[in-house]
């Protein structure tokens, strides 16, 4: 396994968390750890406490195939995270200075005051999230001069744009449980981070550090507190009087530090800071507005996707799914666009490209279509190995290889726009205006750019989908005569 410039290798690995385990066992030093181990769980430094409950936990959990299978508790999942998190922190540091830099971050890891702890554990937490998004990052001296800076510079390589980014996490232990602005602390730790130097745009990252599970409905849970205490500091200047610079405000609850024992995950949603179209709900007039409000928030929408597409740790050193790379039959993994051998309407074997496929889980059999050379299609069963029904069962959408959006029923008008945009966003100007002239005046397309024309085509058509599916309905009705109602 390489990092950065070092090789690190063991017979004994068979997944990547073998070697994650090892990589941060090395890191902390055997000695350091078998000393905090061995100390009664009150005095345990929080690294060694979860050590010792994730070697607890792991005891139950099911052999397959050789290999334990199961969801991590909290513990499991607490160190397993910051393995990974100084492992993606070491391999994409510069050689010459990706391990001083880690060594660093253990330094303060190692501290007893639970603050400092939590701290630099956060700040590997956040540099990470950047890195799974694709981000480049730069680390800043903390102090230089009188100033203080912010954790780093990140840069977003498709776009160029550039953002300093400071994190911050707050220390839940005695905080009051009935006062959710002392409870969550939003609202001070960003002024915190606002007050430092910045040279670019601002992203602040918030670590709530609470044991709160969320809902759908974010009425009287966090995230509605968190976004009052953000809009309750958009009045506060500096104390010189200035106004502090506008951010984006991402808001984490990694909540399984706070639950050990239990099989819980992150937490995260993002909010403007004096950027009034980026947060949870924003209401938009159009769709064009929100085509526009997505491409200026593009970079902080790819670290949000991240956050929700990367919260679980490869297990894989080629990113396999583990009861794939490990099941015994090692059958041929179903993927859209390979090419299987299947049985032809005469029982002949022949060779057919995959295009779509769905899974009954009942009969544990894939129900697929397959093209033929002659292009002629065929429906050809596959059975799933209790293994392939696992991953199934995980995420059904991405069984066979790749997102189907066609699996994915639209819940509202902007979710068939959107589905259209990507189609018509490139669309020829005078082929759009012929489309739209039987609902919007000459005038008024005259006035519009390309993308404007492209969105208000995709609006109109996404209602006039949408008016269709609700009259397919039992007891639906359909209004209106045009897309452009």
């Amino acid at each position: 396994m390489v990092v950065c410039n070092r090789i690190y290798h063991s017979p004994y690995w068979q997944t990547f968390h073998d070697f994650l385990k090892e990589f941060l066992f090395s890191l902390l030093g055997r000695e350091w750890l078998r000393e905090e181990t061995a100390k009664a769980p009150e005095i345990q430094h929080p690294i060694a406490r979860w050590v010792v409950m994730a070697q607890a936990d792991v005891t139950p959990v099911p052999i397959i195939n050789g290999l334990r299978h199961g969801d991590m508790t909290g513990a499991m999942k607490a160190f397993m995270q910051l393995a990974y998190n100084l492992y993606l922190i070491a391999h994409n540091s510069p050689p010459d200075d990706a391990f001083d830099r880690v060594r660093g971050y253990i330094a303060r890891l190692k501290q007893r005051h639970f603050g400092n702890f939590l701290g630099a554990l956060y700040e590997t937490y956040a540099a990470a999230a950047f890195l799974k998004a694709g981000f480049n990052i730069q680390y800043e001296e903390e102090h230089k001069g009188e100033r203080r800076y912010t954790e780093f510079v990140a840069v977003y390589p498709q776009t160029g744009r550039t953002f300093s980014v400071e994190a911050k996490a707050r220390d839940s232990s005695g905080a009051p449980q009935d006062d959710e602005v002392k409870r969550l602390r939003v609202k001070s730790k960003l002024i915190s981070a606002l007050n430092k130097y910045s040279e670019h745009e601002r992203i602040v990252m918030i670590e709530l550090n609470v044991p709160d599970e969320v809902g759908e409905d974010f009425a009287n849970q966090w995230p509605a507190a968190a976004m009052d205490q953000i809009r309750s500091a958009e009045g506060l200047t500096k104390n010189d009087g200035q106004e502090f610079d506008p951010a984006y405000v991402i808001v984490t609850n990694h909540n399984y530090h706070s639950r050990l024992d239990a099989r819980v995950q992150t937490q995260a949603l993002g909010f403007g800071y004096k950027i009034p179209d980026f947060a949870p709900a924003v209401p938009i007039s159009s769709f064009y507005e929100y085509v526009c409000s997505q491409e200026r928030h593009l970079e902080i929408d790819a670290l949000m996707n991240s956050l929700k597409d990367h919260s679980h740790i490869p297990a894989t050193f080629d990113g396999e799914q583990p009861e794939l790379a490990f099941d015994p039959d090692q059958r041929p993994r179903l993927k859209v666009g390979e090419i299987y051998e299947i049985p032809s309407v005469d029982g002949d074997p022949v060779a057919g490209l995959l295009e779509s496929g769905t899974v009954i889980e009942s009969q544990q059999l894939a129900y697929c279509v397959h093209r033929l050379e002659n292009g002629t299609r065929i429906l050809a069963t596959h059975p799933l190995s209790d293994s392939e029904m696992i991953v199934w069962r995980r995420n059904p959408s991405i069984f066979f290889g790749e997102e189907d959006r066609i699996k994915k029923p639209a819940e509202s008008p902007l979710d068939f726009a959107i589905f259209l945009y990507e189609s018509y966003k490139n669309t020829d100007r005078t082929k759009l205006e012929e489309w739209l002239s039987p609902w919007v005046p000459a005038a008024a397309l005259a006035e519009m750019d390309q993308k404007q024309l492209a969105a208000r085509y995709c609006e109109g058509m996404a209602m006039q989908m949408w008016k269709t599916t609700q009259a397919n309905k039992p007891g639906g009705k359909v209004s209106g005569d045009s897309a452009g109602d």
